[in-house]
């Protein structure tokens, strides 16, 4: 490094006033080349792609990469032109490589977002197109494979030897894998959830004592909101060996009420009763009217049991919790306009003398 600054101070001497306007015209290429970029990058995306609009143009995923290319090039020009020593020029094309590999990189990887071009293409062509977290996992994968290859081509770049890499890699691997089964069981079991599919992002699931809506998938563990707000990590071999309700994809949710009505309630009125609150019931469009059952189905120690049984399809689980709310107001209101009582636990207790 001292003898890069030395070649530095030794370069700029020997110049003098040959070496100023040598500098005002490298400050001018990269002034022109950042002001130019969009311009550069817009043609070249536009030679490639001539249906594309201006708009989709910008979208592209190499175009971003490509301004700053060209901004990079300016800044390369001008260090030409400057005739810098050979230690510095080193350094400055090994810099200029390294950053056209990682924009490369970067275009690619932009490539496969789950809104890119490709994907978009890909989910109106096949059946994925409604399950987004098949599409996240297929990018992050792409993702981590071109910035391993990325990391792989730098390090060539920089002349080291990539055997001997590998055998570094062969020999330490069996530490490697005692020192993280778990996790490479975690993302095992991330492979297998993608491929089973028993969920996707923002399907509410139930999985061991936790309920929540499932808000990112990830090659070790899934992130779920519950209902109380926070957000819970469930290592994805969990998911793998435990029942998991998905809540989401049911058809029809069930209802079910049992109410106690006093003894002292008339045997007509608890004929009545029925009959009004299973009218009252398929009143609502939400109810599947078939499955409606009201009957006086039991007599207990606290009084007569009414069992009201139906299916609803409304799906949605806070959708599903005001329908209950509607149905328990609508029933309870009867039961008041009816002047009819709901039991309560009861005991009796004899005192001996």
């Amino acid at each position: 490094m001292n003898n890069i600054v030395q070649d530095l101070i030794k370069w700029y001497e020997e110049k003098q006033l040959e070496s100023t306007v040598e500098i005002l015209i490298a400050i001018l290429i990269i002034v022109g080349s950042y002001i130019l970029s969009s311009i550069f990058s817009y043609f070249m995306i536009k030679i490639f792609t001539v249906k594309s609009k201006n708009k989709k143009v910008k979208q592209n995923s190499f175009y971003r990469p490509l301004k700053i290319f060209f901004v990079l090039l300016g800044f390369y020009i001008a260090v030409l032109v400057l005739k810098l020593p050979e230690s510095v020029m080193y350094f400055v094309v090994k810099f200029f490589k390294v950053a056209i590999i990682c924009l490369v990189a970067n275009g690619i990887t932009n490539m496969v977002k789950p809104d890119s071009f490709i994907f978009t293409k890909l989910k109106k062509s096949s059946k994925i197109n409604e399950d987004k977290s098949f599409l996240i996992f297929i990018s992050k994968f792409v993702k981590i494979i071109v910035y391993i290859i990325t990391a792989f081509v730098i390090l060539a770049e920089f002349g080291y030897d990539l055997n001997g890499v590998v055998t570094g890699l062969g020999l330490g691997s069996v530490v490697i894998a005692l020192a993280a089964q778990d996790v490479a069981k975690s993302i095992f079991a991330g492979i297998m959830v993608f491929i089973d599919k028993p969920f996707s992002i923002g399907d509410f699931i139930e999985v061991k004592d936790y309920k929540g809506t499932v808000e990112d998938i990830k090659f070790r563990s899934t992130k779920l909101r519950l209902l109380d707000g926070s957000l819970l990590t469930v290592p994805n071999e969990v998911l793998t060996t435990e029942s998991i309700t998905n809540w989401t994809r049911i058809n029809k949710r069930r209802y079910e009420l049992n109410l106690e009505l006093v003894f002292d309630t008339s045997l007509e009125k608890v004929n009545n009763i029925t009959k009004m609150i299973k009218e009252v019931v398929e009143e609502s469009q939400d109810v599947i009217k078939d499955t409606v059952i009201v009957n006086f189905n039991d007599i207990t120690a606290n009084g007569m049991n009414i069992n009201i049984y139906m299916y609803t399809s409304v799906i949605g689980y806070e959708e599903f919790l005001n329908f209950k709310q509607n149905i328990n107001l609508k029933i309870m209101k009867l039961l008041e306009e009816q002047n009819i009582s709901l039991a309560y636990p009861s005991q009796d207790i004899y005192i001996k003398k």
